[in-house]
């Protein structure tokens, strides 16, 4: 029999994330996970330390690696990495939100 928890949300902790390339700040503890919901566009998501990370598309020649892609529609639970404090969204078509719920579980 299985014994895997389901993913928890926290109470109340659900955001969503406007158009455009921006950074919020996750309400989450190290160790936790963050369910991610992209909805209307493709988009690219980075974690990092503090406000100043972005999320990039990889370059057209392959030279330069980009961020995590969600697919329109997709949903996606991280694992929340050491030290991270935000997370950077950029939709691929300048449209789009990006759901965030944080939680426990995974």
């Amino acid at each position: 029999m299985d014994t895997q928890e389901s993913f928890a949300p926290q109470p109340k902790g659900t955001r969503q994330v406007p158009t455009g390339t921006v950074s919020a700040a996750l309400a989450v503890a190290l160790g936790n996970q963050v369910r991610l919901i992209a909805s209307g566009a493709d988009c690219r998501v980075e974690f990092g330390k503090d406000n100043t990370v972005t999320a990039t598309k990889p370059s057209a020649d392959g030279a330069t690696a980009g961020s995590a892609l969600l697919k329109a529609g997709s949903v996606e639970v991280f694992s929340v990495p050491l030290n991270t404090a935000f997370i950077a969204y950029a939709t691929d078509a300048n449209s789009g939100t990006l759901e965030l719920t944080p939680g426990i579980g995974l």
